[in-house]
Formats: structure tokens, C-alpha cells, sequence
């Protein structure tokens, strides 16, 4: 007679509550960019303070038993790691980094961009939180003259945003044309005033591009400040983000170094490969225990 093993994977620690009742009687896998804890620490800033107390709330209420359910941790970084150890008491052994897998353009691809201008992009959804207005005016105030710059989000407020001679804007594409830009830009501006690791930075590092962040969560995982770009104060200013925009403008063969070291921290840390051994690790680990 075979024996039949239940495993249940979770995506988010937020499915946790409404499988609740299965998860004492099953064994479980739950995959998250995030801990409660670690969103408690990225609403505290002054404007999003309210959904800090509510999170807060529930995870003194709900998350902190969840987790002592949960069988196996796939983090997807080493931020959201490092808050299952501390703050909720996790064995490493329970623990992987998975990141997020992609598929990844070949390493020594990118070329050097000899036209007049800089290309840049901007991708995020919610285009306030995502910074989109500070992107805007930065290049109002200092870009002009050496970049132009792609605005692609599905924010029906797009439309709200001034109109500006070397800036456009695309309201929504699908993911080919999406790659088609992290091909042909040279660089990822990602204000974003909060995220836990931002898709389209893995998405950019995938294609070799340039990233320039604010420093937010794990983004210093993937933004490796003056190798493959630059990591930004979560307070910084126009002018050091146009500073940084300046040096890659005059040394464009730096500009292409970085470009390959993206492509190189991608193969390391993105690899649909590394991914699948991860997983299955943490299947192995749950037959173990059986």
C-alpha cells in the first residue's frame, strides 16, 4: 500500500487565514517576499502609518501562530530570511532563498550605447507609490538635455501626469513589449516608496540593465551600489539621482561594465535552475520529517 503525502504550498503569507483549518493536518510550504514583520517596518514611514498598525494587528493576532504551522520557508530574499529568524524564531534548516526565477539573457550581451541620449525607464503600477512623480520631475529639472525617459504603468492616472517634450508614456503592454524595453533601455530608475523586492528590478537585471534605486526593503540585494548601479537614500534628493545619471552619461563604457555585472548577478541569484533545486530541497526536507 503507497503512502500519500499532502504538501500545500502557499504563495504570500496572507493565504495562510483562509487555509487555516488544513494547516495543522497537512505539510506545508509557504513562499513569501515578505514577513508581516518586514512590512510592519516598511509601512512606518510617515505616509503609509495606518496599514503599519493594522499589519501590526494581525500579526500579533493571526501570522505569529500561522507560521508556527508552517513546515517550510521558500524566502525570497535575504531580507525576508533574516525576519523569520529574528522575529518569529525559525530554524535556518526550514529556511531557503529562492529569489525569483528568470530567464536570463546570455552573460557579455551588452552592448555600449553610443546615441546622444540616455535611455531610461520607469515600470510600477501605482504610480504614486512607486514614485512615478519623483521620476517625472527629476528629469524636468536636470535630465532634459541628456536623457529621455519611457513611462510604462497600468495607472489609469497616467493620464494625470504633465506632458513633457522627451518623455513618454504607455498605459499598460504585454510582457513581450515589456522586455522589449528592459532590451533596449539603458537604465532602471525604481523610486519606489515601498516594496518588499521589486519584480521589474529582477526583470531588469535579467536583461542587463542598469539599476537606480531607492533604498527600500531588499533592494540592496539586487542593486549592488556602484557595481551594477547605484542604491539611493530613502530620502535622497533630485540632484544625486541626476549626479549618478551624469557620471554613466560621460563614461558609457562604465555604463556597459555595469550592464554586464547586472547580468552576472542574475545568472547568480535568478536562475531558474538554483530555483528548482530549492524547491525540491524543501520537498525533501517535508518527506524527511514524515
Amino acid at each position: 500500500m503507497s503512502l500519500v503525502i499532502s504538501i500545500y504550498f502557499f504563495q504570500s503569507y496572507q493565504l495562510t487565514i483562509p487555509f487555516r483549518a488544513r494547516l495543522p493536518r497537512s505539510k506545508a510550504i509557504l513562499a513569501l517576499d515578505a514577513t508581516p514583520m518586514t512590512a510592519v517596518r516598511g509601512n512606518d514611514k510617515e505616509r503609509f502609518r495606518l496599514n503599519s498598525l493594522l499589519t501590526r494587528a494581525l500579526n500579533y493576532l493571526v501570522y505569529r501562530k500561522r507560521f508556527r504551522e508552517i513546515d517550510f520557508f521558500l524566502a525570497r530574499t535575504e531580507h525576508a530570511r533574516k525576519s523569520l529568524q529574528l522575529d518569529y524564531g525559525i530554524h535556518p534548516s526550514r529556511i531557503e532563498v529562492t529569489y525569483l526565477p528568470m530567464e536570463l539573457s546570455p552573460v557579455g550581451k551588452v552592448t555600449l550605447n553610443t546615441a546622444e541620449k540616455l535611455r531610461l525607464l520607469v515600470v510600477g503600477n501605482d504610480i504614486y507609490r512607486k514614485g512615478i512623480p519623483f521620476a517625472i520631475e527629476l528629469f524636468d529639472k536636470y535630465l532634459f538635455e541628456f536623457c529621455e525617459l519611457l513611462i510604462v504603468s497600468t495607472d489609469a492616472r497616467i493620464s494625470e501626469l504633465p506632458t513633457l517634450a522627451g518623455v513618454t508614456y504607455i498605459n499598460g503592454c504585454d510582457k513581450k513589449q515589456l522586455e522589449s524595453y528592459y532590451k533596449s533601455y539603458d537604465v532602471l530608475l525604481f523610486p519606489s516608496y515601498k516594496d518588499e523586492l521589486g519584480l521589474v528590478l529582477c526583470e531588469a537585471l535579467a536583461h542587463g540593465m542598469v539599476l537606480i534605486a531607492r533604498n527600500s526593503s531588499a533592494q540592496n540585494e539586487i542593486v549592488l551600489d556602484g557595481v551594477n548601479g547605484y542604491l539611493m537614500d530613502y530620502d535622497s534628493h533630485h540632484e544625486e539621482w541626476a549626479g549618478k545619471l551624469r557620471v554613466l552619461n560621460e563614461n558609457r563604457e562604465r555604463l556597459r561594465k555595469m550592464g554586464e555585472e547586472s547580468l552576472s548577478l542574475a545568472n547568480e541569484l535568478l536562475s531558474p535552475k538554483v530555483f528548482v533545486r530549492k524547491v525540491n530541497k524543501a520537498i525533501d526536507f517535508l518527506l524527511e520529517m514524515h
